[in-house]
């Protein structure tokens, strides 16, 4: 199968470490096997309501659009391929600069770290950026359709120094996809597939790293064979404290001293869960 030769504005966030999900190699094996995941329904409606989020976002906030924009042409020049634009006439919100528009779909329990004009949690703030690298221009004006029924607008700005570092790394990224050279591991996120020899990256190892890190791991486990007789021990004195709790209580959703508050909470096939409240504090 062809390796993909292009990142999604989605997936640029992971080379600046700022997707908690995907690592580097793990993005490198998606591109590498050339495997294009299936759309979402979410993302399915998006694009068919696209045009029409647009215009509404247009009206919304005093917004010329002009034309739509290729994304598969951003992408063969630039090596990311950005989501569907338009181009919007320049205006106050841009400073007067050529930019383009994208529209999103948000519910508003998921816009907590968003905050118009220019707020935005860092993943999502690359991606609008690598947006603006793919397409060339400075700023990108994000109109996002919240709830079904309100529209916010966010401007994102790339500067002439941003660019150039998105173009190394884009740049860097694709040469080892071309190459098929696996990108530095990282022994967390990737221990999967070290474990299971997908990674076949080899780091180098001297005699004494061998050693230290024998006599680290030999060390952690006597350790841990103590530690885990007491975490199994504790665990089962919580349950039965719980159980007493439990029977204390009869039909009573909590119990309740001068000091402590016990509440029983019980889910729809009726397991119960229980939570201890210093008063002023709570415990767990």
């Amino acid at each position: 199968m062809t390796s993909r030769n292009y990142l999604r504005a989605g997936e640029v966030p992971t080379l600046y470490g700022e997707n908690s999900r995907q690592s580097d190699y793990q993005l490198w094996n998606e591109l590498i096997s050339g495997e294009e995941r299936d759309m979402s329904e979410g993302g399915i409606w998006k694009g068919r309501l696209a045009s029409e989020i647009m215009k509404g976002i247009c009206e919304d906030h005093a917004l010329k659009s002009q034309v739509a924009l290729n994304p598969r042409d951003a992408a063969a020049s630039t090596g990311v391929m950005p989501s569907k634009a338009w181009g919007i006439a320049p205006n106050q919100r841009t400073d007067g600069k050529e930019a383009v528009l994208i529209v999103d779909i948000r519910a508003s329990t998921t816009m907590r770290e968003w905050h118009a004009p220019d707020k935005l949690p860092a993943k999502a703030l690359r991606r609008y950026k690598a947006v603006a690298y793919a397409y060339g221009v400075e700023k990108v004006v994000v109109g996002v359709l919240v709830d079904g029924y309100s529209s916010q607008l966010f401007v994102v700005s790339l500067t002439s120094s941003e660019r150039a570092e998105m173009k190394s790394k884009v740049d860097a990224f694709l040469r080892l996809v071309a190459e098929r050279e696996e990108p530095d591991l990282d022994f967390d996120r990737d221990s999967r597939e070290i474990r299971s020899g997908a990674a076949v990256q080899k780091i180098a190892a001297s005699a004494g790293q061998v050693d230290a890190l024998s006599v680290e791991r030999v060390d952690l486990v006597k350790r841990l064979v103590p530690l885990k007789a007491q975490v199994g021990q504790h665990e089962a004195r919580v349950t039965q404290i719980d159980t007493m709790f439990i029977a204390m209580a009869g039909t009573k959703e909590k119990l309740e001293t001068p000091s402590h508050v016990v509440d029983i909470a019980r889910d729809a096939k009726g397991a119960a869960k229980i939570t201890v409240v210093k008063k002023g504090q709570s415990l767990f």
